[in-house]
């Protein structure tokens, strides 16, 4: 079974691509953001405001020639309402571009990318992650995947949602809202879930997001309760990599680890800054 069953997103033609977003936009967005178009070239950035300043979340979404104009644009639309403007999350290419046309940049972590091709679970690197899966495994948790959109299970989306309950009550700080929800049934047209059960009981779920650019996906949530079985997220993981290749996705992310690698940065005061942080 492959990738493209599993997610049957249509793809737009090159001439309704923008009418494409902009549906989804309008179907999907969450409150509050706000979206500047380009369409010669053609772009969006998301963003919300935060008082003076427009942050937009992760890179402007164009084709890859554009990314300097579309970035020049949005600058000069910042300018001209006397508004400050920063990008969080954007990727080395987004980087690039911006310190071309004069953007400073703060590294604030790494993101894990798995080549799916070739990747497993080997070697000394692994070694812990091997155990932690084999641990659960031990205990008896298993992991199966949920296909809502083939027929959905009203009980067991309930006992994820308490799941994710039991798990945001024992963070000690709420999601930064202007980058991060937590609304796993969202756009499940999209998504893949693997669930974590142990004797019948969900202990653990998660969802990933198809990208159809990179032929990979997103492991956007992983999330378990906190009295989980040690191993439980390792396990998780791991299933959700094993079938992703299966269905030939061929690499997947694990989103930005925030604060890693900080000490990277490209000046001595960002140094200090990634030092504070």
């Amino acid at each position: 079974m492959g990738a493209q069953h599993l997610w049957p997103v249509p793809q737009p033609k090159l001439d309704d691509a923008t009418s494409r977003v902009t549906e989804l936009l309008a179907r999907y967005a969450y409150p509050g953001w706000e979206h500047f178009f380009t369409e010669d070239p053609e772009g969006v950035v998301v963003y919300v405001r935060r008082g003076r300043v427009l942050v937009a979340n992760g890179d402007p979404l164009c084709a890859p020639e554009h990314l300097s104009e579309v970035l020049r644009r949005f600058a000069a639309f910042a300018r001209a309402h006397r508004l400050s403007l920063c990008f969080v999350g954007a990727s080395e290419r987004c980087h690039a571009a911006a310190r071309a046309i004069g953007f400073g940049a703060l590294k604030i972590g790494e993101e894990p990318i798995f080549d799916l091709t070739s990747y497993a679970p080997r070697g000394d690197r692994a070694k812990k992650v091997r155990a932690a899966r084999n641990h659960a495994l031990r205990l008896g948790v298993t992991v199966r995947e949920y296909r809502p959109i083939e027929r959905r299970d009203p009980g067991l989306e309930q006992a994820m949602l308490d799941v994710l309950a039991a798990w945001c009550a024992s963070r000690p700080a709420q999601p930064l809202a202007f980058s991060l929800r937590l609304e796993p049934f969202a756009w499940m047209e999209g998504k893949r879930y693997f669930v974590a059960e142990q004797h019948g009981r969900v202990v653990g779920f998660l969802v990933c997001t198809r990208l159809a650019a990179r032929a990979g996906a997103y492991l956007e949530d992983v999330i378990r309760r906190p009295d989980a079985p040690y191993g439980s997220t390792e396990l998780l993981i791991l299933s959700a990599l094993e079938a992703l290749a299966r269905d030939g996705v061929r690499e997947a992310s694990l989103g930005v680890a925030p604060l890693q690698g900080v000490e990277q940065q490209a000046s001595r005061a960002q140094r200090v800054l990634g030092r504070v942080a």
